[in-house]
């Protein structure tokens, strides 16, 4: 379900990419859904900054034309993401392997090194690091 909402709401973008603006109804027709629906995903497209809601419609911001929000981003390719996430972690024990034991120390140093690394990209502004402020945070 929340792919078929995910796709719509893509498609739903696009369209509005197309037409520059489109009312509910109109909306609601092309994509053969309510008018409840649509106004959810409106809302919902709203609240990561891609639309404006308009009197009886929405239009594209202008953000939305050049980049995707980083919550948006999250949800997509989600099997892709995991596939080279578990693809990584194999190298990972891979290489593990080969090298044998290493110094806790030499691990520790390289963790920082990888740290120092990710905040230069993220002070640069090439990199997003969500989730600061607690719990996991995700890159």
């Amino acid at each position: 379900m929340a792919n078929a909402r995910t796709d719509r709401q893509k498609a739903l973008l696009d369209h509005l990419g197309e037409a520059g603006t489109g009312s509910i109804d109109d909306l609601c027709r092309h994509f053969g859904v309510s008018e409840m629906t649509i106004r959810r995903d409106l809302s919902a497209l709203q609240r990561e900054g891609l639309l404006i809601r308009t009197h009886g419609g929405a239009k594209l911001t202008e953000s939305a034309f050049f980049e995707i929000s980083f919550e948006a981003k999250a949800t997509q390719f989600v099997k892709e993401k995991k596939r080279i996430a578990e693809r990584a972690a194999e190298m990972v024990r891979e290489d593990l392997e080969i090298m044998g034991p290493v110094k806790l120390s030499e691990v520790e140093a390289a963790q920082q090194s990888i740290i120092s690394a990710a905040r230069r990209l993220e002070d640069a502004g090439e990199l997003a690091i969500g989730g600061k402020g607690g719990g996991d945070e995700y890159v």
